[in-house]
C-alpha cells in the first residue's frame, strides 16, 4: 500500500472535479509514494498498460534518409544540454570532436548551467565562457537565468527552433544520428523522440494494490526519458504554462521526476491516443562517466523512480498514464 495517506482525499476530489490542493506537497516528500514492497498491500503481479484500443504491438515505420530534402530540416534544432561543472570540459571537447558545430540541422547549443550546493554559479560561468572562446564556437551560448532540475524545460523561452534535442552532460549525438530523430520528428511532431537507450515502460499492479512500477526491464515504449532525446520546443513552452509552480518545487527539491513528468504531459497533450513517445531504432548516444555527483546514483533508486509514476498520478488524477506508442521508427 502506498504511504500516501495526505492525497487521498485529494485525488478523489480532483477525480470528481474538485480543484486540487497543490499546497500539500510543501509538507510531504517523494518518499511517500514509494510502494511498499513487503508488507499485505503489496503489489503481487503486475502488467504492462496497454494501448488505448489495440491489444497487439507496435506497428513500425520504415523511413528513408531522403524522405525529407535536407534543406527543409537545416537550422531546425537547438541542442539544450543541462551542464554541471563536472563534465563540462569534457562534453565541449567531445562536442569538438563530433563536429556539432558543422551540423546543418543545428541552429545553436545552449548551455543550461547549474552548480551544486555551495558553489559559485557565476565562477562556473565565467569558466565556462573560457573554454567556450578556446575552441572558437559560433553557436554555444550559455542561457542566462539559475534554473532547478524542475524548470530544466523552462530554456523553451530562450529557443526559436521548431525542436530542441535535449541532453544531459554526459550524453552526445553525432549529426547522423540528429538526423534520425529529426526525421521522425516530422512524422510525429507532437510526440518527444527518442531511441532505444532512453525508452522506458511502466507495469501497473494489478492484485494487491493499485501501484504503477517502473520495471527494470524495457518491453514497452510508454517513455522517452529526456537524457537523450529530441522534443518539440512548443512540448517545453506548454509544461512552463501547465506544470503548477508547486509541482515544479516539488521537483526541484527532490532532484527527480521531471522527465517522468514530461512525459506525463506529453501524454495528456497528445489526445486520445494518450501517447507520449515515438522511439527510434539504431540510433547511437555517445555517453561519458557519469560520475560521483550523477543523480542515478544519489536521488533516482529504482524505488524513487517508482514513486515518481504514483506521485504524477496522485497529482494529476485526470490525465492518462502515459500508454505504449503505437509506432515504432526505423531509418534505411
Amino acid at each position: 500500500m502506498l504511504r500516501r495517506r495526505t492525497w487521498n482525499g485529494l485525488r478523489q476530489a480532483a477525480a470528481a472535479g474538485g480543484d486540487h490542493d497543490f499546497s500539500a506537497l510543501r509538507t510531504v516528500t517523494l518518499d511517500q509514494w514509494v510502494p511498499d514492497y513487503t508488507g499485505p498491500g503489496r503489489c503481487r503481479f503486475a502488467s504492462h498498460i496497454r494501448r488505448k484500443g489495440s491489444t497487439g504491438g507496435s506497428t513500425t515505420l520504415t523511413l528513408g534518409m531522403n524522405d525529407t530534402a535536407i534543406h527543409d530540416l537545416q537550422g531546425s534544432v537547438t541542442v539544450a544540454v543541462r551542464m554541471g561543472p563536472f563534465r563540462a570540459l569534457r562534453w565541449i571537447m567531445s562536442c569538438v570532436k563530433a563536429r556539432l558545430e558543422d551540423c546543418s540541422f543545428v541552429r545553436e547549443i545552449v548551455l543550461d548551467v547549474w552548480t551544486p550546493p555551495g558553489k559559485s554559479l557565476e565562477a562556473f560561468r565565467n569558466e565556462l565562457h573560457n573554454h567556450l572562446r578556446k575552441v572558437n564556437t559560433t553557436k554555444a551560448r550559455i542561457l542566462p537565468g539559475d534554473r532547478g532540475l524542475g524548470e530544466r524545460y523552462f530554456v523553451g523561452e530562450h529557443i526559436q527552433t521548431p525542436f530542441t534535442l535535449v541532453l544531459d552532460d554526459d550524453k552526445l549525438l553525432h549529426c547522423a544520428e540528429i538526423h534520425k530523430l529529426l526525421l521522425a520528428a516530422q512524422r510525429f511532431p507532437q510526440r518527444i523522440i527518442g531511441p532505444v537507450k532512453v525508452r522506458r515502460s511502466i507495469h501497473k499492479c494489478v492484485i494487491g494494490s493499485d501501484t504503477l512500477l517502473y520495471p527494470t526491464e524495457r518491453q514497452e515504449d510508454n517513455m522517452a526519458l529526456t537524457s537523450a532525446a529530441l522534443v518539440p520546443t512548443s512540448l517545453m513552452d506548454a509544461y512552463r504554462r501547465l506544470i503548477p509552480r508547486p509541482v515544479i518545487d516539488f521537483i526541484n527539491g527532490e532532484l527527480n521526476c521531471e522527465d517522468v513528468c514530461f512525459n506525463w504531459l506529453a501524454a495528456h497533450l497528445n489526445g486520445d491516443e494518450e501517447e507520449a513517445c515515438v522511439i527510434v531504432e539504431d540510433v547511437e548516444v555517445k555517453e561519458g562517466p557519469q560520475g560521483n555527483d550523477a543523480l542515478t546514483k544519489s536521488h533516482n533508486s529504482w524505488g524513487r523512480r517508482n514513486a515518481c509514476l504514483n506521485f504524477l498520478r496522485d497529482v494529476f488524477p485526470q490525465w492518462p498514464i502515459p500508454r505504449p506508442s503505437s509506432f515504432r521508427v526505423r531509418i534505411e
